[in-house]
């Protein structure tokens, strides 16, 4: 919708053709609901989900790094994992630190990130490392 510069009565018109099921007939009997805002937020009422926080700290904490994922994708997972909650960057690079299957020592330049922006940075240290210590193996 962003892309195409739609405005908001584009959008809720749009939405509302792609509703299906109960949503649908939510939303048909509802008065009110004249906006793209009002829509999503009734839809959210009715049928979003909240997670606590406690809940997301906990998948956080599970979520290890996949074996032929890889550290991009699972940085982003991890991200949109703690997308519900405001996550502090830190916590987050610390998760993403602990998941991966490697000794601490060869972890450490990761560690030195303090955002997601040097995070990816130090990924990309820490691929060559990688890399480079299995070519001597």
């Amino acid at each position: 919708a962003s892309a195409v510069h739609w405005n908001e009565l584009q959008k809720l018109i749009y939405a509302k053709q792609l509703l299906k099921g109960a949503a649908k007939i939510l939303i048909r009997s509802q008065r009110g609901i004249s906006s793209w805002s009002s829509l999503k937020l009734a839809l959210r009422q009715e049928f979003g989900i909240a997670l606590s926080s406690i809940e997301v700290h906990r998948t956080l904490r599970s979520r290890r790094k996949r074996h032929g994922e890889d550290l991009r994708e699972y940085l982003y997972v991890l991200m949109e994992l703690g997308k519900p909650i405001e996550l502090h960057d830190s916590s987050l690079i610390e998760y993403f630190i602990e998941g991966i299957p490697d000794s601490r020592s060869n972890k450490t330049n990761l560690y030195q990130a303090k955002t997601i922006q040097d995070l990816k940075e130090q990924i990309k240290v820490y691929e060559i490392e990688h890399r480079n210590s299995s070519k001597m193996r």
